[in-house]
């Protein structure tokens, strides 16, 4: 795990004292990938994959912070790809509060996150940014913009009264 003084917020809670430590999480086994999709039917799931060094994800990741904030029903699963950790925290410090636990893969585990997104029903396609929705039964995949992304929440919630 790797930490960098700054405020943030984990899974809707909020902080505001700058004590709080970033913490990002590395995904070093099949349990906690697996712990990590195991989510709850009554939210929708934001999965987004991204890196530090993707100039387009370097855009998306802050929107997607924002999305997360001001919806109590998402569930984030954002995991970066990153390599250089220092980078990826450092990307992260900038970012102000976290709404997201921050994920981090090595790129040598890529075929097991490969097989567990497709046991989600979802299929990667190796591209980042890589954003899909997940509720219930739905899968939307490969979403290109945030526009895209803040239509199909709301049209998860309208057809499903989602709260």
């Amino acid at each position: 795990m790797f930490f960098v003084n700054k405020i943030s917020s984990y899974n809707q809670e909020d902080y505001s004292t700058s004590d709080i430590q970033l913490k990002i999480h590395e995904i070093s086994s099949d349990n906690i990938l697996s712990d990590i999709f195991n989510t709850t039917e009554s939210k929708i799931s934001i999965v987004a994959i991204y890196t530090s060094w993707c100039s387009s994800c370097v855009k998306k990741i802050p929107e997607i912070n924002k999305i997360i904030a001001n919806n109590k029903d998402i569930n984030p699963i954002i995991i970066s790809l990153d390599e250089n950790k220092n980078k990826l925290l450092s990307f992260l410090a900038r970012q102000g509060t976290i709404h997201f636990t921050p994920y981090n893969m090595h790129p040598r585990y890529m075929a097991k996150l490969i097989l567990q997104l497709s046991k989600q029903g979802i299929n990667f396609n190796n591209n980042i940014p890589y954003i899909a929705v997940l509720y219930k039964d739905i899968r939307v995949m490969n979403i290109k913009n945030i526009n895209q992304l803040k239509s199909i929440i709301h049209e998860i919630r309208e057809k499903y009264n989602v709260d």
